[in-house]
This record gives structure tokens, sequence and C-alpha cells, in this order.
């Protein structure tokens, strides 16, 4: 949780901390699968918004995730992996913030 809760506020405010966001992106697939439903729709809107910033600030107009780091795509490979199987389980808005952060990525 406190992963997931660091990255997120530092999205949500527009705080660039690309070593912190590189660090967690290295160490949280290993803990994945102690992510809640919340954490894990938390986590991708985060680093798909903190991406979109940095993306937005050198004015690069893609938001694909071609540019990201192996440990980001790794992270949300990880993510990705770990939804499936619960995507039932989401909430509505854990779902539509999980939707929009791959949606911006993957586009």
């Amino acid at each position: 949780q406190d992963l997931s809760n660091t990255v997120y506020a530092y999205a949500f405010v527009g705080f660039e901390a690309p070593a912190l966001f590189e660090a967690i992106a290295a160490v949280a697939p290993l803990k994945i699968h102690h992510f809640k439903t919340q954490e894990l729709a938390n986590t991708a809107w985060a680093f798909a918004t903190a991406y979109i910033v940095n993306l937005r600030r050198k004015k690069i107009s893609t938001t694909s995730c071609h540019h990201c780091s192996s440990n980001t795509a790794h992270l949300l490979d990880a993510i990705a992996h770990e939804s499936t199987p619960r995507l039932i389980t989401f909430k509505p808005q854990e779902l539509a913030n999980l939707a929009w952060a791959f949606s911006k990525l993957e586009g």
C-alpha cells in the first residue's frame, strides 16, 4: 500500500520524481501479488499520469509506452497479469482508472 500511495500522491500533485518512480517500478513487481485492487489501479494510474506529464514537458506528442523504462514496462506487465484474474472484483472507479492507464500507455 505504501508504494501505491506514494506514486499516487506524487502523480496527483504533478510532482516529478523520476528516480523515485524508477525505484518503485523496480521493486513493486516483487510485491504485486499483495496489492489490493485499488492499489493496482492507483499504481497504474499514477505511472500513466506521471509518464504523460513528463512527455508533455518534453514536448513529445505520443503517450505510448515505447519510451517507458524497462522497469516501468515490467511493472505494467505485472499489474496486467495480477489484475486480469481479479477484474470482476474491481470497483467501477478502480476498473475505470486501470483501463484509462493502460489505454494511455498502450496507445
